[in-house]
């Protein structure tokens, strides 16, 4: 079995250990998986890595910052901050993916859609919203990580619809410069499973406990 480590929005806990008010301290997923090593011999799940989709847009990262919806006002650090990106992907272990531009969330002012609904991706359904979402956040990623960053896309609330995984993606590979796209689907990957539509197992949706967890290693 492959087991694929993925963490979505890009909260700089993912690199970063942080306090937490009520918790406590809280280590990243990158220490845990540095601790990891550094306790098992290097042939010990020898690939050991994790990729973290961050969202494009400063704007609506700022927005998602302050929001008491997303829930994390308590730090003084801009939490949503992209200079650990670069960092990071050069690590080895936390690569840094594209989960869109603004997330189309419900926190931010104005999203880049045609139609501003927001809270869904499946309303991503045109050249040009797709473009904005997807293509123009890969660039921005890549810059922002000095060409690190990986050709992997993460839909927002695991959204997708015909004309993404169909058309667009496929199509225009030269543009968005991506090779596979996940969805929020609670199934295992098999040969038949498309690669603009990868299925994920997610925390708190598919599994709620470590021993939840555990189940769906066990398959």
């Amino acid at each position: 079995m492959y087991v694929a480590l993925t963490f979505d929005d890009g909260p700089v806990f993912d690199y970063k250990d942080f306090i937490h008010p009520i918790h406590g301290y809280q280590r990243s997923f990158y220490n845990e998986m540095m601790t990891f090593r550094a306790k098992h011999d290097n042939n010990v799940q020898p690939g050991l890595s994790a990729t973290s989709f961050v969202i494009a847009s400063p704007f609506a990262r700022q927005a998602m910052t302050r929001s008491p919806e997303c829930g994390y006002t308590f730090l003084n650090e801009d939490w949503l901050g992209d200079d650990w990106w670069e960092s990071a992907s050069k690590t080895g272990m936390i690569s840094i993916g594209n989960h869109s531009w603004d997330h189309v969330h419900p926190v931010v002012p104005s999203v880049v859609l045609s139609s501003e609904i927001r809270g869904s991706f499946h309303e991503v359904a045109t050249y040009a919203d797709a473009n904005a979402q997807i293509r123009d956040a890969s660039a921005f990623i890549s810059k922002k990580t000095n060409g690190l960053s990986v050709p992997l896309f993460a839909f927002p609330y695991g959204h997708y619809n015909d004309y993404l995984i169909k058309v667009y993606l496929p199509n225009h590979i030269d543009e968005h410069g991506l090779a596979a796209a996940f969805s929020a689907d609670g199934r295992y990957v098999t040969n038949q499973d498309d690669l603009w539509c990868l299925p994920r197992f997610i925390c708190g949706l598919h599994w709620k406990s470590p021993e939840g967890l555990i189940g769906i290693l066990k398959g």
